[in-house]
This record gives structure tokens, C-alpha cells and sequence, in this order.
């Protein structure tokens, strides 16, 4: 089996399907505001947290936490 950076790769037929999970529950007590709301650029960090998994193949992509 193929080595990447010293860690064993799967072989592309054998990969899996697999969900995201983005853990945005958290009160941000110590941060004073909401940090998946916070911007990065055009969009939201919870935005691209999910945009990222999403273009990574995971399917679904869900999200912790009361959001919208």
C-alpha cells in the first residue's frame, strides 16, 4: 500500500462514503461573541467550515449546535 507523509493511503476504490460534522455549539462565553458567526473574507467561519467539507465529498455535512 502506497505511503503519503509516512501514513498508509487508501486505495481510492476502497474509500468510503462519510459524513462532516461541524461542532458549532459552543456559548463563547470567553470569546464575547459568536465564532461560527465570525468572518472570514465574504463569508462566515460556520460558511466555510461546511463549504470545505462539502468539497472534500462529505455528504451529508451537518451542523451542532441551534443554528439556522
Amino acid at each position: 500500500m502506497a505511503t503519503v507523509n509516512g501514513s498508509r493511503a487508501m486505495p481510492s476504490a476502497v474509500m468510503a462514503d462519510f459524513a462532516g460534522l461541524v461542532l458549532a455549539g459552543g456559548a463563547s462565553s470567553r470569546m464575547g461573541e459568536d465564532k461560527a458567526l465570525l468572518r472570514h473574507g465574504q463569508e462566515s467561519l460556520l460558511a466555510l467550515a461546511v463549504r470545505r467539507l462539502t468539497a472534500a465529498g462529505a455528504d451529508p455535512v451537518l451542523v451542532s449546535g441551534d443554528r439556522p
